[in-house]
């Protein structure tokens, strides 16, 4: 099972069982009824940051946690550096180098 397959399960898990209560062994020392309490955005809006690069370097500009090749200037990058989503670079062994729990 890769590691996105892994994601979708474990996301199937927590949508059926939701937060894990203190009557769990596992969870008996920790309240998580903070964290079930809370409430989430998405919503953002990026920064008005400016900055002067220095020249001949690269630039890598990420927006909510995603590369934006828009706003980067990754130029010619050095030999054996990769800019973008793990998606992008997919790879077998990815999810395979641990044991996983169900």
């Amino acid at each position: 099972m890769n590691w996105t397959e892994q994601r979708e399960q474990a996301k199937a898990v927590f949508e059926a069982n939701g937060f894990p209560g203190t009557k769990e062994e596992l969870w008996r020392f920790t309240d998580v009824s903070p964290l079930a309490n809370a409430k989430f955005s998405s919503d953002w809006k990026p920064a008005n940051l400016e900055f002067q690069p220095l020249e001949g370097s690269l630039v890598a500009v990420f927006e909510n946690g995603r590369l934006s090749r828009e706003k980067s200037s990754l130029g010619d990058l050095p030999a054996g550096v990769r800019m973008g989503s793990i998606l992008d670079f997919s790879d077998p062994r990815i999810g395979t180098l641990a044991e996983t729990q169900s």
